[in-house]
């Protein structure tokens, strides 16, 4: 009971560990970042291209949705990769095992909800220039995308900068 009592209250926190099944890796990973206050760790096979995404610094093609959310409120660390020979039968890819850290990061003082709504859309048109991606949601506020990043493209923006366009598009 005090151990309960205790992982409740997030002192110690969890540690997921588990091989993902490849169609539905994306939403196993939201889930595990939406239990996130109750978790320290997860590691985590996963098909290799996943994996690389999670890790991906911006500006590159592998950096996307999956790369903002995760770096944002885990600490992705890629591990090593697995070469399909160790399965049977292997798969056609390689897989990857990936930590998340969970446990000391600070939160971004923004709203969840919100901030995913606008990487979604921004990485939805993402050959778009953040002026017209996030038209729609710039509407209800005019000059709500600072100057500077309208031109941008969605990956050419760091975790931390989709933070503040989110400030600047819902709080003005």
């Amino acid at each position: 009971p005090a151990l309960a009592a205790e992982l409740r209250a997030g002192e110690h926190g969890l540690t997921v560990v588990g091989n993902l099944p490849y169609y539905i890796t994306s939403p196993i990973l939201f889930a595990l970042l939406g239990a996130r206050r109750h978790l320290r760790r997860a590691v985590v096979m996963m098909q290799k291209e996943v994996a690389e995404r999670l890790v991906a610094e911006p500006g590159t093609k592998a950096y996307g949705i999956l790369s903002v959310q995760l770096q944002l409120w885990a600490r992705p660390s890629y591990l090593f990769t697995v070469k399909p020979g160790a399965f049977s039968p292997p798969p056609k890819v390689d897989s990857a095992v990936v930590a998340l850290e969970y446990s000391d990061i600070e939160e971004p003082d923004v709203d969840e909800d919100r901030l995913r709504n606008v990487v979604r859309t921004a990485f939805g048109q993402r050959r778009k220039m953040l002026r017209s991606s996030l038209k729609a949601l710039a509407k209800q506020v005019p000059g709500a995308i600072p100057e500077a990043m309208q031109t941008l493209r969605p990956e050419a923006l760091t975790p931390t900068e989709f933070v503040k366009l989110t400030q600047a598009l819902f709080d003005g």
